[in-house]
């Protein structure tokens, strides 16, 4: 049984075929009893329960609140579900809860039923998942509240429609349950969770049965029974939610939360190995396998790849234009890579390219990404996203001239552009062959210091960077010493990253901070009711040699 309260606010009548009546009330579950109600409902993060009951004496109102304690270890989401009845989606409809938590980023959504419309693939009636506000005021309760969820499933069935045709009707569409991904990152997350309400909650009575539909057993499914590990998706049946990406402006989102994607040059290394090093996915510079795409989505990691066409970027308009939909198989797909150091010549090919692909894709919102060598206006018009390849180690160009750099080729470019930069984790060839030719007696270097992947990193992320490719020569799976010190150090890094993930992911810049040592400079990121100073100690010749990096005082002013 609920704890909960039906409040009458208001009784609507209306004569649907004259054999319906809507009476629309307040929903409310105030977690007061001992018996927990959420659930969990799948995700593609891989987490370990640590706690999950009632505690008292730290709730919002009452006695009460439900705690939820999880250890996490890689992914984005991880779904915890309660049940609410049936009420019906309409204009008042409004599900609204508290929380609490030590981590930023905890999304609230709502699984909607449109009993009208079968799933093609299991003929149940079709399931989508509409995404709601994100949690920030960390430390502190905050309340979440879904607003104007009718338009919002208006727009998403206008979508649906152009994936599965005009036969998707969203008439009698109703609230199964509302889903909470309680996954704060890698590490430790607590959530306290309070007063769970629902405004305009409609309840449906039909002349001649018993009941309403507020006393509807919640929906069974798989995900009910999902394994606390998350390797479940939420059970929605609608393929375009199991993994949604999108693009909102320069904020790349992953089932509602903004990520900042740290993704690794495939050299053929185990994906569990990947997996346990951090990173958000790999990009493959060939087509991919369909058992490596399994792979992949399985472990909760995400593939950059080129779309399933013959690699030639100036094929003629005809043969474009018999692109095929691009099936289920691809759906462990974060973007779409249209090509690498391409020259003005492209630009035209490319961009017709990026709109068969478009078109193409089942999923839809996967954004497009190239490297441009030149015409950044033309690309950048073209794809969804650019990646800037500018490797300062070893060579004259300080990071500060980087920097500069990075800041300049957006001015090229249309204006809002986002952009991701590659991160050398190697010395370059060149620099290689320069030593050699010094003292061939010396041993050459295999990765580059510690020190400076996060320069390169912190760097890249002050100039606005959105994503990180991390590059490398050779596979992090080799059992030598400098390659197992680069895979830590890799490692490292994607943890410290992932601490600054909600202002690298989602953050605008503010301001320059004043140091009181030349040596330092601090940009200042916000993102709401939150800033982040990101001090870089990086010396005129940091992209030789790994500066001193410490003082004995220092002061910023922001």
């Amino acid at each position: 049984m609920f704890a909960r309260l039906l409040i009458a606010a208001a009784i609507v009548a209306s004569c649907l075929g004259a054999d319906y009546a809507l009476a629309q009330q307040l929903w409310r579950e105030q977690f007061e009893g001992p018996a927990t109600t959420w659930r969990p409902a799948g995700g593609d993060a891989r987490y370990r329960l640590l706690e999950h009951r009632r505690v008292q004496a730290v709730a919002r109102t009452g006695n009460g609140c439900e705690w939820i304690r999880l250890l996490g270890e890689g992914g984005t989401a991880a779904y915890f579900a309660h049940a609410v009845g049936r009420p019906r989606v309409i204009a008042d409809l409004a599900p609204s809860l508290w929380i609490r938590s030590d981590r930023a980023g905890l999304q609230l959504a709502a699984r909607i039923i449109l009993p009208r419309t079968p799933d093609p693939r299991t003929g149940q009636p079709l399931s989508i998942v509409l995404a709601g506000p994100s949690y920030s005021d960390v430390g502190r309760w905050q309340q979440l509240r879904i607003e104007d969820l009718w338009h919002t499933l208006g727009r998403q069935i206008r979508v649906l429609r152009t994936q599965l045709g005009p036969q998707v009707d969203g008439r009698e569409a109703y609230l199964a349950e509302v889903l909470l991904n309680v996954y704060g990152g890698p590490g430790e997350t607590n959530v306290w969770i309070d007063d769970l309400e629902i405004a305009g909650y409609a309840v449906v009575t039909v002349p001649g049965q018993q009941g309403s539909s507020a006393d509807i057993p919640p929906q069974t499914s798989a995900a009910a029974n999902a394994p606390t590990g998350g390797a479940a998706l939420p059970q929605a049946t609608q393929p375009a939610q199991q993994r949604t990406v999108a693009l909102e402006g320069s904020i790349l989102v992953l089932h509602g939360r903004p990520v900042f994607p740290r993704i690794i040059q495939y050299r053929g290394e185990p994906l569990p190995l990947i997996k346990q090093l951090g990173f958000t996915g790999l990009w493959l510079d060939t087509q991919p396998t369909a058992e490596l795409l399994a792979e992949a989505r399985q472990l909760g990691l995400w593939v950059i790849c080129q779309p399933p066409r013959p690699p030639a970027a100036d094929l003629p308009d005809e043969h474009l234009a018999a692109l095929t939909e691009i099936g289920p198989a691809y759906d462990a797909v974060l973007a779409w890579d249209l090509g690498r150091k391409l020259n003005r010549q492209h630009t035209e090919a490319t961009r017709r390219w990026a709109e068969q692909v478009r078109l193409a894709d089942r999923l839809g919102g996967r954004p497009t990404i190239c490297q441009p060598l030149a015409d950044l206006q033309g690309y950048s018009r073209a794809c969804d996203l650019l990646l800037l390849d500018r490797r300062p180690l070893g060579t004259s160009i300080s990071l500060a001239d980087y920097r500069h750099w990075l800041h300049g080729q957006l001015r090229l470019a249309r204006p809002g552009t986002p952009f991701w930069t590659t991160l050398q984790t190697q010395p370059s060839p060149a620099l290689c062959a320069q030593l050699a030719a010094i003292d061939a007696s010396l041993p050459l270097p295999a990765a580059v210091p510690e020190e400076q992947l996060r320069l390169q990193a912190l760097t890249a992320i002050a100039a606005g960077s959105r994503g990180l490719l991390v590059l490398s020569d050779t596979p992090l799976s080799a059992d030598d010493p400098q390659t197992r010190r680069r895979a830590m150090a890799l490692e490292l890094l994607n943890l410290e990253l992932s601490l600054i993930e909600p202002w690298a992911a989602a953050g605008s810049h503010l301001t320059e901070a004043e140091s009181s040592l030349p040596e330092v400079a601090a940009s200042v990121l916000r993102v709401d009711r939150a800033r982040l100073a990101i001090p870089v100690w990086a010396s005129a010749d940091a992209q030789y040699a790994t500066p001193q990096a410490t003082a004995a005082n220092l002061a910023l002013v922001v």
